[in-house]
This record gives structure tokens, C-alpha cells and sequence, in this order.
């Protein structure tokens, strides 16, 4: 296992020199985004995971669902023990599994993101509308980013199924 750009997965301060050193070490055609052969490289290489984990890994890190992560993404993941811990934990693994799974199964579009209709039968399956929570004002509080879509990381996090 290659342990260039290692240094400070998963610790609460990881300087931007070292972050930023590790993004263009990964970022290998220089476009400054990491795409999804170059996040094999991380979780490969660098975390020593097996390869099938890379869709997880591309999941959690690009929180905007672009398809790419930006250094800002990458700096924010890097500095998450949590984030990191989700993939290498084989526990939490597989409810990061489970998470995906849910969250493919109600993206009826497949465009990667919840719209408002599908959130609302989320929402309904998991039984989740009542105590005064509306499914418009959680889809709002879900949408971090105000872009009118939940990405995967909006609905893991909401999930809340990993401490």
C-alpha cells in the first residue's frame, strides 16, 4: 500500500498544505477535480480498501452530487473521522450499503439526487410525516445547499444511522 497522501485521513486538522498536496497527488489529469478512477486510487491505494468501495467513497465525498469532487469536498472528507471511519469500518460499511440502497431505490430518475416527489415517498414509506414535520419544511431543512435536490450525503446524514 502506497502511503503518499496518507498522512492525516481522518484527523480534525489536517493542514491545506498536506490536504491540497494529497488532492494533486490523486489528481493525476491535473483538471483539479477527482473523478471516479481517481477516487479508486484513494480507496485502493491509498486506504488499501477494495476497489468496490469507490462508489460509497464517490457518494460520501462529492456532497454537491456533481459526479466530481472538488478540493473543498476533498479537504472537508479528509478532515472527517467520521466520513473515513464509514468506509473502513466493515460495520459501517454495510449500513452505508443499506443507505445507498435505499436512497437508489427511491431515486426514480436515477439523476443521483431526491427531487421534491420523491422525497415526499421516502417520506412516506419510512413513515416518517408527523409531529408537526411537513414534508416540504424536512426537504428544506435537508437541502443544504438550497439547489432544490437532496444529494446522498443530504440523505445519509439524515438518516442518522451511524453514530
Amino acid at each position: 500500500m502506497s502511503t503518499h497522501g496518507t498522512a492525516g485521513f481522518g484527523e480534525s486538522y489536517v493542514p491545506n498544505v498536506v490536504a491540497e498536496s494529497s488532492f494533486r497527488f490523486l489528481d493525476k489529469n491535473g483538471d483539479n477535480v477527482l473523478d471516479e478512477n481517481e477516487i479508486e486510487e484513494l480507496v485502493s491505494e491509498q486506504l488499501g480498501l477494495e476497489k468496490d468501495r469507490t462508489e460509497a467513497a464517490l457518494l460520501l465525498i462529492d456532497k454537491d452530487a456533481s459526479g466530481d469532487i472538488d478540493i473543498e469536498e476533498f479537504k472537508k472528507w479528509l478532515r472527517s473521522k467520521e466520513m473515513i471511519s464509514v468506509l473502513t469500518d466493515d460495520g459501517k460499511y454495510e449500513v452505508l450499503c443499506e443507505a445507498i440502497k435505499l436512497f437508489k431505490e427511491y431515486d426514480l430518475d436515477k439523476s443521483g439526487y431526491l427531487c421534491p416527489k420523491e422525497f415526499r415517498i421516502v417520506m412516506n414509506a419510512l413513515n416518517a410525516i408527523g409531529n408537526g414535520v411537513t414534508v416540504d419544511s424536512a426537504f428544506k431543512g435537508l437541502d443544504e445547499d438550497g439547489n432544490g435536490k437532496i444529494s446522498f450525503f443530504e440523505f445519509f446524514q439524515w438518516l442518522n444511522w451511524i453514530e
